[in-house]
């Protein structure tokens, strides 16, 4: 029922388990030369999404389309204040870029497009569900640990995509010093409480809704997935993927974000989703042989802007949070911000992220 429309259907494809399931469904249905839409970075092995994307729309029949993500700071300003003008209130997650710019391209040619969202969290595919069960079931042994951990940091001070995610996983993990309750903290928040000042113009900071959802008692990657299920996908995601693709006069589709697939993955075996080696084990199973066997056997990649590159590549980007009472004060330590400014600048840690949220608020 997807598919049912009386104007051209098209498909967000990243080349990753998820979007390419859509398309060989899509295929298998009988439908042919779906215009499918996909972001490429030449040069850059971490975003550009082409390999994947071509290989999955020659093997279906898709129209493939490539949009360019290379842009300066001008144009990193104009969506964002593009993007945040559809909201009423401060929208942190860059995702939504991305989504306005396949939106807006995408909208030349169809009315809908059928997007993955959902998939991680029905089939438990962002890596962060494994890492959370490890510091849970792992934390006394992963303990002992600890000492090499944070040498090995101190060794190799470089972290960021231009490297690789290991030293930024690695840190987290210590940071949250192998307890389930700090784990938490790195999984639910941009900022550690520590960070963020105690009252915000008279509110207390509360994340009574996110403990109440990420419920220990039992399987670590089901607390996962039921905060995702509750939190991030309905009021992040699937907020913001609708306002960036209404803003174009484009509706999303959404084939994996059904009442059936998801009764089906609370009756599964945790291991039936995650295994020592891959996530989503089933969806990727299932579709094994239908995948070219690059994308089948592929990291996991996620749908993510390169925030890192924009703001290396246009630190004019960062200047308002170099100011001494810039507007953010207010809710970030200034000196937790200095620290994450400074770290990012000598390329210490990929604190991205967190420059970023700052950004939007400020």
């Amino acid at each position: 029922n997807k598919m049912i429309s009386d104007a051209p259907v098209g498909l967000f494809l990243s080349g990753g388990i998820d979007s390419s399931v859509i398309a060989a469904s899509a295929n298998e249905l009988g439908f042919k030369n779906l215009k499918s839409y996909t972001f490429s970075w030449p040069g850059n092995d971490e975003y550009d999404e082409t390999l994947g994307a071509r290989l999955v729309a020659e093997k279906f029949q898709l129209d493939p389309v490539f949009v360019s993500l290379d842009f300066d700071s001008a144009e990193i300003t104009r969506r964002l204040d593009r993007i945040l003008s559809s909201h009423s209130q401060p929208f942190i997650n860059p995702t939504v870029i991305l989504t306005d710019i396949l939106s807006e391209r995408a909208a030349k040619d169809v009315k809908a497009v059928l997007v993955g969202d959902g998939g991680d969290e029905i089939f438990c595919g962002y890596p962060r569900y494994k890492a959370t069960g490890i510091v849970g079931k792992y934390s006394a042994l992963a303990r002992l640990g600890f000492p090499i951990l944070k040498a090995w940091l101190a060794f190799n001070r470089s972290e960021s995509p231009a490297s690789n995610h290991r030293r930024r996983r690695i840190r987290k993990f210590v940071e949250a010093g192998f307890l389930p309750h700090k784990a938490f903290d790195h999984y639910t928040t941009l900022y550690p409480k520590e960070a963020l000042l105690r009252e915000c113009n008279g509110r207390p900071i509360d994340f009574e809704f996110l403990c109440s959802s990420f419920n220990y008692e039992g399987s670590f990657l089901r607390s996962c997935q039921a905060c995702d299920m509750e939190s991030f996908l309905p009021f992040n995601l699937l907020d913001g993927a609708d306002r960036a693709s209404m803003l174009n006069s484009l509706e999303i589709r959404l084939p994996f974000l059904s009442e059936e697939l998801y009764a089906l993955s609370l009756r599964l075996p945790d291991s039936a989703l995650i295994t020592a080696t891959r996530q989503k084990e089933i969806l990727t199973a299932a579709f094994f042989d239908s995948l070219p066997k690059e994308v089948s056997m592929a990291k996991k990649r996620g749908f993510n802007p390169p925030v890192w590159h924009w703001l290396k590549n246009n630190p004019s980007l960062l200047d308002p949070l170099r100011e001494k009472d810039n507007y953010v004060s207010q809710y970030v330590c200034s000196d937790y911000l200095k620290i994450k400014l400074d770290r990012f600048d000598s390329e210490r840690e990929d604190s991205s992220m967190m420059l970023w949220g700052a950004l939007v608020v400020n």
